[in-house]
C-alpha cells in the first residue's frame, strides 16, 4: 500500500470525492470546494495498491503530531486489512497522532472505537469539539483518540490551538 498525494489534476480526485461524501456526514466534512484547503500542513492523499484506489487519508503534519481529519477504506475494500495498514503507514513518519470519532453509540460506532484501540489509540479524557468546517457549522462533540498514548493537558491545550488555528474554517 502507499500514499498518493492529491493535486487538482489527479486522476483520484473524483473517487476521492466520492467517497469523502459517502463515508462522512455533512456535519463532518468540508463543502465541496473547499475538500482540500489550500494549507502548506494539509496533506490529502488517496490509498493505493498498485494503481488500485483503496481509500482516503487526509491529516495534517503539525510541528508536534500528525491530526488525522478523515480516513476512509472504499466500501469494496474494506475487511481485508487495508485499514491497518493505511494506519502503519502514518506511524511510519514518526510523530504521534490525533483523530476524532463519534463516541460511541451503536454497533458501527463501538466496531469503530475498537479498530483503533487494535492498532493502538487511546481515548483521550478531554471535551473536544470538532472545528467547524463550513460557515453556520453547530459545535459537534466527538471523542479524541491519540497515538501511541493519551495527551497530557498541554498537549491538548496545544492540539485545540493547532486545530482553532489551521484546521478551523475561515471567511476567505
Amino acid at each position: 500500500m502507499e500514499l498518493h498525494f492529491l493535486t487538482p489534476a489527479s486522476p483520484f480526485l473524483e473517487q476521492a470525492r466520492q467517497l469523502y461524501i459517502q463515508a462522512f456526514p455533512l456535519c463532518e466534512r468540508r463543502d465541496g470546494e473547499n475538500m482540500i484547503p489550500e494549507n502548506p500542513l494539509f496533506r490529502p492523499a488517496v490509498l493505493l495498491e498498485g494503481r488500485a484506489f483503496c481509500g482516503i487519508l487526509f491529516y495534517w503534519e503539525g510541528p508536534e503530531l500528525l491530526f488525522l481529519e478523515h480516513f476512509a477504506i472504499a466500501p469494496q475494500k474494506r475487511n481485508a486489512g487495508l485499514g491497518a495498514k493505511a494506519l502503519a503507514l502514518l506511524k511510519e513518519l514518526g510523530k504521534p497522532i490525533v483523530l476524532e470519532i463519534e463516541p460511541p453509540q451503536d454497533a458501527l460506532t463501538c466496531r469503530r472505537k475498537g479498530f483503533y484501540g487494535r492498532s493502538g489509540f487511546r481515548e483521550n479524557p478531554w471535551q473536544h469539539i470538532q472545528p467547524k468546517y463550513r460557515f453556520g457549522d453547530a459545535g459537534l462533540p466527538l471523542a479524541l483518540l491519540s497515538y501511541p498514548k493519551t495527551l497530557t493537558e498541554a498537549e491538548w491545550q496545544r492540539f485545540e490551538a493547532f486545530l482553532e488555528e489551521n484546521v478551523a474554517w475561515r471567511p476567505r
